[in-house]
């Protein structure tokens, strides 16, 4: 039986929804077809993007699922979009107390008791106050929110540096990080934002030549 062909939603190109008969057809959710050359690059864009932003169909709504790439991606790779993509969608984010670490701590990792141990350095963080794990009852809660703060500036402080040590420069908007290989000092954001590289800010009419 000859397979009816699909247009892509990303570039309207015709194309056979099976690209071999143990696979799959590379439908979505949300009733669309994205071609395997518009899956590969939204999964690449997806996995470079700083902060992670998930790959897209037809609205912020309609995200590619992990099982789209399985085809054209390493199970490594897709297992690393599947975890960025749960850290994005929960609703309760929740990270490895350690400075040094940060990681990610699953929902699932959290609702075996009052513990949550990291799955990256092994660490446990206390579920309640989201310190370091401990005994008995959580410190002061005036104690602990001054422990966040500290972790907080800590971080902000090492990614300052690391900005300044890479020469990235953030998205003033959404604080996206980029770095400029080559070309002019005007950067388009994924987020729309149009900025400018030399100084940091949203470029407008009366932003001219500036200076750092």
């Amino acid at each position: 039986m000859k397979q009816q062909l699909q247009d892509c939603i990303i570039c309207l190109t015709p194309f056979r929804p099976y690209l071999l008969d143990t696979f799959a057809p590379l439908s979505l959710p949300c009733g669309h077809a994205h071609c395997p050359s518009c899956l590969v690059r939204g999964f690449i864009t997806a996995t470079k993007t700083l902060p992670f932003q998930p790959a897209l169909c037809c609205s912020p709504q309609a995200i590619l699922p992990p099982a789209a790439f399985r085809p054209f991606f390493p199970s490594i790779q897709v297992a690393d979009y599947r975890a960025k993509l749960s850290e994005y969608l929960s609703p309760s984010k929740f990270y490895c107390h350690h400075p040094t670490c940060s990681a990610f701590i699953p929902p699932i990792l959290r609702s075996r008791g009052k513990q949550a141990k990291c799955r990256v350095c092994s660490r446990k963080t206390c579920v309640a106050c989201r310190g370091r794990a401990h005994m008995g009852a959580c410190p002061d809660e005036a104690l602990a929110q001054e422990a966040r703060a500290k972790r907080i500036k800590q971080q902000e402080k090492a990614t300052r540096a690391l900005l300044h040590t890479m020469r990235w420069k953030p998205c003033p908007r959404c604080r996206r990080v980029v770095e400029k290989i080559d070309g002019c000092d005007h950067i388009s954001c994924l987020c729309g934002c149009h900025w400018c590289y030399r100084c940091g800010k949203e470029l407008s009419e009366a932003h001219g030549d500036c200076s750092m």
